[in-house]
């Protein structure tokens, strides 16, 4: 498949991010892996995953940079490589939980 019919599949045009951190987590808040977000539109976005693991039909994808967490679902993956579809809008992380999301040794308070 050539680099144009990619393009046209998309719903929505792409940005290139500066390898933004992240963390993907389950809908129960509970850890999955760290990830870099590598590029992202307002349909979806890409990561890097930076571990092995199976991630679940709906989970949450947190955004260091701007402190915001959002619902994704993988649309496809391969080779560490995730296609993130967005399936809502991004939310803020309460001030309070920030350090703990971001930290390296991951914490959310219920």
């Amino acid at each position: 498949m050539t680099k144009v019919a990619r393009a046209e599949r998309r719903r929505a045009g792409r940005a290139r991010t500066r390898l933004r951190p992240g963390k993907l987590l389950g809908l129960d808040g509970v850890f999955l892996c760290d990830c870099v977000v590598l590029d992202r539109s307002f349909a979806g976005s890409r990561v890097r995953s930076l571990g092995a693991v199976e991630l679940p039909e709906l989970f949450v994808l947190f955004d260091e940079a701007e402190g915001t967490t959002r619902r994704v679902s993988a649309a496809w993956h391969r080779r560490g490589l995730v296609g993130l579809r967005h399936e809502g809008a991004p939310q803020p992380v309460r001030l309070e939980d920030l350090p703990l999301i971001a930290g390296p040794y991951y914490a959310m308070r219920a």
